[in-house]
């Protein structure tokens, strides 16, 4: 079967004064990852699995499986060859983006007997492209296609933190301050994903379980988690004077344990003077395990 050259384009948000769109750098950086890399085929519902990484909510599947019978599938799924096949010989795909779709086509499928869905077009996300690359791709295409709760975007913001920096750590050309990429490639202000980074690190299990819950906003999660890093966020003064009791004590594995107790409590609190007393442990701790 032929298969279709498809180039990875994604919605272009930015407009310049002229009302003309314009990709962003990092949207141009990621159809530069994919040019010539992509194509469609056509594959069985049978031989796709979801991706282990993808934590998101999964809600109006039935709305889902509605739409696809009464208009079909509007976008194609984005999936990536396993190395694995079934026992029936055929190839196995990991699915990167379109999850809702997929349990939707199930749906249609094997629960309403509707076998014109069994076979579908997907893009192909070839062998040779990096890993890190394609998980990007996947939380983007969540963060634009599907109605997250904010403890989705939390979760999807978390997770392209880490890949950006893992890309950049690679030697991708990837230039610019993380947040502020995150926060334009999934369409918040820098201040709200700032926030979302701050819950995401230094909230309490319980305020993380109550904003998975939908029992409170981001913004209250956020308040929640500064009211309690000033509770027990010890003060620079206290910090300063704690590193002066650590370097006096002779005890290797008592200064060790207790510099990484006093970081962590350090590390709940978002403040410049904090983050400089941390800055200070960390350079202690170096110096006590080297």
């Amino acid at each position: 079967m032929a298969t279709k050259k498809f180039v990875y384009e994604r919605p272009k948000k930015n407009s310049d004064t002229t009302g003309t769109t314009t990709p962003s750098a990092f949207t141009e950086f990621l159809n530069s990852q994919s040019a010539s890399k992509l194509t469609i085929i056509r594959v069985n519902l049978s031989q796709l699995i979801e991706h282990e990484g993808n934590e998101y909510s999964m809600s109006k599947i039935i709305e889902m499986a509605d739409s696809i019978q009464n208009v079909g599938l509007l976008q194609p799924l984005l999936i990536k060859e396993t190395g694995e096949v079934s026992s029936e010989g055929l190839k196995k795909y990991r699915i990167y983006a379109g999850h809702r779709r997929y349990r939707g086509l199930r749906e249609v499928v094997y629960e309403r007997g509707v076998k014109d869905y069994e076979y579908i077009d997907c893009i192909l996300l070839k062998e040779g492209e990096d890993e890190t690359i394609s998980e990007i791709k996947l939380h983007i295409a969540n963060a634009e296609n599907r109605e997250q709760t904010e403890y989705d975007k939390m979760f999807s913001i978390r997770e392209l933190e880490r890949l950006i920096k893992e890309a950049k750590a690679k030697g991708y050309p990837i230039v610019g301050n993380t947040r502020d990429i995150i926060a334009k490639e999934v369409g918040l202000q820098k201040t709200q994903t700032q926030k979302y980074m701050t819950v995401d690190k230094k909230a309490t299990k319980t305020t993380k379980q109550e904003l998975r819950e939908g029992n409170i906003t981001l913004t209250q999660a956020y308040d929640k988690t500064m009211q309690e890093s000033k509770k027990t966020s010890p003060t620079p003064a206290v910090i300063e004077k704690k590193i002066e009791e650590i370097q006096s004590n002779k005890d290797t594995k008592v200064i060790f344990s207790t510099l990484k107790t006093f970081k962590d409590a350090c590390a709940r609190i978002d403040d410049e003077e904090i983050n400089k007393a941390i800055q200070a442990l960390e350079e202690l701790i170096k110096k006590v395990i080297s």
